[in-house]
């Protein structure tokens, strides 16, 4: 007899690595740093840029730290995420980290994820 197959749990987090879709279930993000985490979302950090990190992240529930914009996408990667967003009909904030050299640094040290697109919920 044919055991029923069970349904992977949904995850919370999806990252793009190459080609390969890597699903982190609920845990830190892959080798993030709970410091820089902490540091990010604290709202007695003072830094300047501290402050602007948080804005961004928190403009929207869902937020996409793209190459290029929604309508426009300059890398496949960012193409993609923005198609599995829009086919599962996901409302989201979208940012062209090409445009701001210190928010593209500063979602790397923060994730500890060195390429883009990233998407924070």
């Amino acid at each position: 007899p044919r055991r029923p197959r069970r349904r992977p749990p949904d995850p919370e987090v999806v990252f793009f690595q190459g080609c390969q879709r890597c699903l982190a279930d609920g845990g830190p993000a892959m080798g993030a740093d709970p410091n820089l985490a902490a540091q990010a979302h604290d709202p007695r950090e003072g830094t300047a840029h501290a402050a602007q990190l948080r804005r961004l992240l928190h403009q929207a529930p869902v937020m996409l730290f793209m190459k290029g914009q929604p309508d426009a996408p300059e890398c496949g990667y960012s193409r993609q995420a923005v198609s599995l967003l829009t086919a599962e009909g996901v409302r989201y904030g979208a940012f062209d980290i090409l445009q701001d050299e210190a928010v593209r640094e500063g979602l790397k040290s923060l994730s500890d994820w060195p390429t883009y697109p990233q998407l924070y919920v």
